[in-house]
């Protein structure tokens, strides 16, 4: 009798495409290393030679498109690997495709991992690395459409459809699903509109890819999704158990001023914060809404020396999330904005914010008064209305330049509408070098006129009852950066305009800074 060889159903063909994975996995952790590794490499070299390095910062930070690029790159190179004939194995690469878009997870979960009270590490940074996470997304989605559509694609052509309600296959679909919404309700407007649907669609999609895509794949992933699930339990202890309670909060608000100022009793063991730095707050553990919505930023608007026992923040007021002295909350952080070399090297400091923008650049312009007196430091506040001028009598303002970019208060209510009252993010992304951080307003819900609006600043309004002057209109930059004495020495590598407001802010200060050979820095981002 001949011997015949009986090869498996699949050949070898089911078991080729592991190697992929983990191969997406090890070009995965060289990432992370090269994030972690070069982030304090950056920040130590700042340290020891008195200033920052630009290519070090270009270099700790890239660009998202030129990450992008790089893993597309490998993704195609890695998709077509061994396929000779696409037409009778376009097949495999959809699975390849598939098992690709899973390995990527362990990337994108660390991307949105916050580490609270790091200065050297890239995780306590961790706005900076939100747009790569949000693009990480894009591409998992989509491989996993690619994915999807090859497989549908082979069954319809061979008449086998019903093989989409296999169990194992249905749950590929059933994790499809959210993923496809999640991408549609991430379109910014609806974003913004819908915020707390986009925040619980968001985590069920995470969930339902860790969970059923480890029973949807075969072979199986069981060991990359240890190391996922692993990374969610890390993050949820980051969120839930690594913060303090806080259970004394003093509001002080005054009628029809959009800002109100909030004195939190500093934590039990709550660390040391530098300047600048912001913390979440949520509702406690034991309430559903902790568990089901998005904790909430704020820029710590004091400093350490000034009030060891309470901090303030300065928030815009909201229906969105209110801040009230009856309740208490979970707090997590401090998490900082700006390295500490920063603040020992800097020479020059030039700070301009709008409105609760004041939260991050007061706190800056504090310190260097009380620790620094041989910094150059301005302060220039925007606001749009004289009503929100009641916490200059609240908090230090000395010396703060203040400009009222609106004389009418009567446009204002005590809370704007916010979107029909849903909750937003508070924050929005850009990809430019640094430019990440935290700003208390929405894009479109500006409380600041546009700085280019008019070109005013001369005209003065007095205030009798605490004998301060403020400016009406906009600042110029020529005339409220200027130097007293134009004759000081200064290295560039050590001036700073530092900027916290809306767009026209931002980029009129960053223009400023190019054409000065200033180094720059803003706070801007969004979830």
């Amino acid at each position: 009798m001949n011997k015949i060889d009986i090869e498996s159903r699949h050949g070898d063909h089911h078991f080729i495409n592991i190697k992929y994975g983990y191969y997406i996995l090890g070009l995965s952790i060289l990432q992370i290393l090269y994030l972690l590794i070069f982030k304090y490499l950056y920040i130590l070299n700042w340290k020891n030679k008195g200033y920052f390095n630009k290519i070090l910062r270009s270099i700790q930070n890239p660009s998202t498109i030129v990450i992008l690029l790089i893993w597309f790159i490998i993704i195609c190179f890695l998709s077509q690997w061994g396929i000779y004939n696409f037409s009778k194995e376009y097949i495999t690469i959809c699975k390849r495709l598939g098992r690709i878009a899973y390995c990527l997870i362990p990337l994108n979960i660390y991307l949105i991992l916050r580490i609270n009270n790091s200065y050297t590490l890239n995780l306590g940074y961790y706005l900076q690395n939100l747009n790569l996470h949000k693009w990480i997304s894009r591409l998992i989605f989509l491989l996993v459409i690619l994915h999807a559509v090859g497989f549908l694609f082979k069954w319809i052509k061979e008449n086998t459809i019903s093989k989409v309600f296999n169990i194992w296959n249905f749950l590929g679909l059933v994790s499809l699903v959210p993923f496809i919404v999640l991408i549609f309700v991430s379109i910014r407007y609806l974003r913004r509109k819908w915020y707390s649907l986009f925040y619980i669609i968001h985590n069920v999609t995470a969930w339902f890819m860790i969970l059923l895509i480890t029973l949807h794949a075969r072979p199986g992933v069981l060991p990359i999704a240890i190391i996922n699930v692993l990374l969610m339990i890390y993050q949820l202890y980051l969120r839930f158990f690594s913060g303090y309670n806080i259970d004394s909060i003093k509001v002080v608000d005054t009628p029809n001023s959009t800002l109100q100022i909030s004195k939190i009793s500093v934590p039990i063991n709550f660390p040391v914060w530098l300047p600048g730095s912001h913390i979440r707050l949520n509702y406690p553990i034991s309430s559903f809404q902790s568990w089901v919505g998005s904790t909430h930023p704020f820029t710590i608007a004091s400093i350490y020396e000034n009030n060891h026992q309470t901090f303030d923040l300065i928030t815009k007021k909201t229906k969105t999330f209110s801040i009230n002295q009856q309740f208490s909350y979970y707090l997590t952080g401090p998490y900082p904005a700006l390295p500490p070399p920063f603040f020992t090297t800097s020479e020059i400091v030039n700070v301009i914010c709008g409105g609760s923008g004041i939260s991050f650049g007061l706190p800056i312009y504090q310190y260097f008064k009380i620790n620094s007196p041989n910094t150059i430091i301005n302060l220039i506040w925007c606001v749009r209305f004289k009503k929100d001028l009641f916490i200059v009598d609240k908090l230090d303002f000395e010396n703060v330049q203040i400009y009222i970019t609106s004389i009418d208060d009567n446009e204002v209510e005590p809370i704007e509408n916010t979107q029909n009252n849903l909750e937003l993010p508070k924050f929005i992304i850009e990809d430019e070098g640094e430019d990440h951080g935290l700003l208390q307003q929405e894009e479109e819900e500006i409380e600041l006129q546009s700085i280019r609006g008019k070109d005013e600043g001369e005209e003065e309004l007095k205030n009798t009852k605490n004998n301060k002057t403020y400016k009406l209109g906009r600042p110029k930059l020529d005339e409220v950066f200027a130097m007293n004495n134009p004759a000081t020495n200064y290295d560039p590598k050590c001036s700073w305009v530092l900027a916290c407001g809306p767009d026209s802010l931002i980029n009129e200060s960053r223009q400023w800074s190019k054409e000065h050979n200033y180094q720059f820095f803003s706070e801007k981002y969004e979830m």
